[in-house]
């Protein structure tokens, strides 16, 4: 171990290490009782549209931070292939007639289902 590594953790003259330990956990509580005026005052600054933009900056993140919101990496190109690309001329005949029978079949269904509750009262 390198030679003064160690110095920020020595106990000073007349101390114990109980006595640091017990400031420590203090001091751990008390922050915990704050936390909820601290945030709030924390959201307050980044909401605030008169203040210091670096204030609300600083602020904003802090919050987001605490939050479990974390910045994601933007991507141009990522949503350009989102979607369903349809064309007709990739299919054969049949197969664009069991495309068009699927949709007018959900149609039916539905309406019957409507019938069915209409004639009990239903108002779902």
């Amino acid at each position: 171990m390198a030679r003064g590594t160690r110095r920020a953790w020595r106990v000073s003259k007349g101390s114990t290490r109980s006595q640091i330990a017990r400031a420590y956990h203090e001091s751990k509580r008390l922050a915990r009782l704050a936390a909820p005026e601290v945030m709030q005052s924390l959201i307050e600054l980044a909401l605030d549209p008169e203040g210091d933009p670096r204030v609300r900056s600083v602020c904003g993140f802090g919050v987001l931070d605490r939050a479990g919101v974390r910045p994601t990496d933007f991507e141009p190109d990522a949503g350009a292939n989102e979607g369903f690309d349809f064309n007709p001329r990739d299919y054969t005949t049949e197969e664009l007639e069991v495309l068009e029978a699927a949709p007018k079949l959900m149609v039916e269904k539905r309406e019957e289902k409507e019938k069915v509750r209409a004639l009990r009262g239903d108002s779902r």
